[in-house]
């Protein structure tokens, strides 16, 4: 398995948009997000919304509407500084040892970065790691809220 060496992401964070455009239709991922989630009340911007490894905020911004706090949590500050919407809070860390109030987020959503959780640790450690980024992801989440993992 081939790990991502340190600060890749904030090495390209700069270009990732740009580079990811084509291929990578965040509308569309909001949109399935949102379907899954089945979310009721929407027009209340209500809901609290978390999204682990969102970078760039390139998906975080379409929930903008609903929300009445969106995070983006990601390890790189330098993606984290790409984004450029001030509703949306950027949280630096990795979600195995990133602490957040329990219960308290009606969505979270994580978007081809589940496999990135390992990054930095040994395959040893790789069962440990993952098992308390869930364990963290899940405590945060509320009793009713929904976990999206594409």
């Amino acid at each position: 398995m081939c790990t991502i060496k340190p600060n890749f992401f904030g090495r390209i964070a700069w270009f990732f948009d740009i580079f990811m455009w084509p291929i990578r239709n965040t509308k569309k991922y909001a949109k399935a997000i949102l379907s899954t989630a089945n979310l009721k009340h929407l027009e209340r911007k209500d809901k609290r919304i978390l999204d682990i490894g969102g970078g760039t905020g390139s998906i975080a911004k379409h929930f903008i509407p609903y929300a009445k706090q969106i995070a983006v949590l990601d390890p790189s500050k330098e993606m984290l500084k790409q984004i450029k919407h001030s509703e949306i809070e950027k949280i630096q860390g990795m979600v195995q040892e990133t602490k957040f109030k329990r219960n308290h987020f009606d969505l979270i959503y994580c978007v081809d970065s589940f496999h990135h959780f390992t990054n930095g640790h040994t395959r040893i450690d790789y069962d440990k790691t993952t098992k308390r980024a869930i364990t963290n992801i899940l405590s945060a989440l509320k009793k009713e809220g929904v976990l999206v993992i594409i």
